[in-house]
């Protein structure tokens, strides 16, 4: 009888550990679960800071530009046409200055949604610095740019923010990639013609001169 009690509490020893074992390896689970789950929301808290404005939520600099020169890798290949729209709020400051930037930041995100909603799927917006963004304008010849371009400037102008009374508008500058622009040589063209835009009396769309070529 001692014997088969030994035995029988050896058993139970036994049971309770593999018991133990069990609840200790669930636990441990549990906990590389949630590490798992901390990791990626780390992660995906990451990559929009180095990827995305955090006011407008649209592509930063750093992210459009990374695009911009994967297409032109693109169209050197495949000698596909795209085009880029750099564009600026007008009298930004005078906004600024009347309503505070609270308001003025409100504005850039009205803005940014507006033309993001408005952009075909394989479209890009990214804000290229204060209050200026570039759009990268997939298989996109001059005709279909241009047309973006004064789609883009009437909507705008038609955009109504709360507490701001004037019209807000924006100029525009367009350059189609052709052989030989290089990143910095297309968004140098669009910004010419967007200046342009401004200098023209703002509120407008302008087409970027033909590149130099060099002989």
């Amino acid at each position: 009888m001692a014997a088969g009690r030994a035995l029988s509490g050896g058993r139970l020893g036994e049971d309770l550990t593999l018991a133990i074992s069990a609840y200790e390896i669930s636990s441990l689970n549990m906990h590389l679960e949630h590490e798992r789950k901390a990791l990626a929301e780390a992660n995906q808290r990451l990559e929009q800071l180095a990827h995305f404005d955090p006011l407008t939520k649209v592509w930063n600099r750093y992210r459009i530009e990374e695009a911009i020169n994967a297409e032109l890798v693109a169209a050197k290949r495949y000698a596909a046409a795209f085009a880029l729209l750099l564009f600026d709020v007008d009298n930004f400051k005078q906004i600024n200055d009347a309503h505070g930037h609270s308001v003025g930041d409100d504005v850039l995100v009205a803005l940014a949604r507006l033309v993001e909603s408005s952009l075909r799927g394989c479209d890009h917006l990214g804000r290229w610095g204060g209050e200026e963004f570039i759009v990268l304008a997939t298989h996109s010849d001059v005709d279909a740019a241009t047309g973006l371009a004064e789609r883009l400037r009437s909507l705008v102008e038609e955009l109504r923010i709360e507490g701001v009374e004037q019209t807000v508008t924006v100029s525009i500058g367009v350059a189609v990639w052709q052989p030989g622009d290089s990143c910095k040589t297309l968004i140098s063209r669009a910004d010419d013609a967007m200046y342009r835009a401004k200098h023209g009396g703002r509120n407008r769309v302008e087409m970027a001169l033909e590149p130099v070529v060099l002989i």
